[in-house]
């Protein structure tokens, strides 16, 4: 259902990304329907956050959904107020290593090394999903890369799991094209790379 919804709103429900026979339809669907879906997502992430079982393509198919809801200005001001929960619980978390990775690692780097760079591991891997979604927010919507950078720089100087601080790192690489862009954080990553 997750995968369905994804790709009713990529193709039919998205003004301004859609056919011109689609727009009146897209504008009904973003302003009637996307609450609900949204919310119905973020209740699977709160699942996630919980501990909670969900399957790795319904999580990526909610990513997905929330990157494609992120250009929207209607769909954001849904998405906004739970970004930082998001990012801290659900984006930073998949980005980092886990306890599976490092024990493939371990028993088979080669099967490792495929895993990591298989197509079809993309299409479903919620870790792309969440990278996916963090760049999109951070170079659409003011102020996203700036609360990024400041939770980053707080996993990476407090005394949290090397697990978390790779997470962040991982975060930092996925938005560093962004972060070029910005003369600030341009000089600052410089440094830091040094």
């Amino acid at each position: 259902a997750a995968r369905i919804l994804y790709c009713w709103f990529t193709n039919y429900g998205s003004p301004g990304n859609v056919q011109k026979k689609y727009e009146t339809f897209a504008d009904w669907y973003l302003k009637s329907f996307s609450n609900q879906v949204l919310t119905t997502f973020f209740k699977i992430c709160e699942a996630y956050r919980q501990q909670t079982f969900i399957s790795p393509k319904v999580l990526a198919e909610t990513l997905s959904y929330f990157s494609a809801a992120v250009s929207h200005a209607f769909s954001w001001k849904i998405l906004q107020p739970n970004f930082d929960t998001l990012l801290r619980d659900v984006v930073v978390p998949l980005l980092s290593h886990s306890a599976d990775l490092a024990e493939m690692w371990e028993d088979d780097p080669l099967e490792y090394i495929r895993y990591n760079t298989s197509m079809f591991m993309a299409l479903h891997n919620p870790s792309d999903a969440a990278s996916t979604l963090i760049k999109d927010a951070c170079s659409k919507r003011k102020g996203i890369l700036d609360k990024a950078m400041q939770y980053c720089i707080q996993v990476l100087t407090s005394d949290v799991k090397p697990e978390i601080k790779d997470g962040a790192l991982h975060l930092v690489g996925t938005v560093c094209g962004t972060l070029l862009k910005n003369k600030v954080y341009k000089q600052q990553l410089e440094n830091f790379l040094t």
